[in-house]
């Protein structure tokens, strides 16, 4: 967060700028920019895409085995006004959709659909994410499933 004056903001970068009063006062940047008295800068945003490896899932395929699922999500912010107002924490957000969708996948196949079809997995995967993320203004560009291993036997 910070206070008026000039700033400089890279072209990967816009600044989501507020007025004092809360109101949304629009994005600043690329460039060399100047934030007026009474306008505070709520954010940067960073239009590049990002890259979120997702902690590792315990997901219970159809016929009832664990396995955990490593994936890695590539995200880009499409629409920073979007981003900034409808979502609180958008990589949050992705992580936690990406979690519960991933359960969900992973729930409808059984283990043999599980270990032999990661690309399958992670195409799913991926149209769901999007359809929850475009709301946001967020693209999902690519999932991957890095990893995909057997619950060891609890003895």
């Amino acid at each position: 967060m910070g206070f008026f004056g000039i700033r400089s903001v890279a072209e990967y970068e816009r600044l989501a700028v507020f007025q004092m009063s809360g109101r949304f006062a629009g994005l600043r940047g690329p460039g060399i920019v100047f934030i007026t008295p009474g306008q505070t800068v709520h954010s940067t945003i960073d239009l590049r895409e990002q890259i979120q490896d997702i902690p590792d899932q315990h997901c219970l395929t159809k016929d009832s085995v664990v396995v955990i699922v490593d994936p890695i999500v590539f995200y880009q912010i499409r629409d920073p006004e979007k981003a900034i107002l409808t979502v609180n924490d958008p990589l949050n957000a992705i992580i936690s959709v990406a979690r519960t969708t991933l359960r969900a996948v992973v729930g409808d196949l059984e283990l043999l659909d599980v270990t032999g079809n990661r690309e399958g997995i992670a195409s799913s995967l991926r149209a769901r994410l999007s359809e929850e993320s475009d709301r946001w203004g967020i693209d999902i560009t690519n999932v991957e499933i890095a990893d995909l291993k057997l619950q060891p036997e609890v003895e």
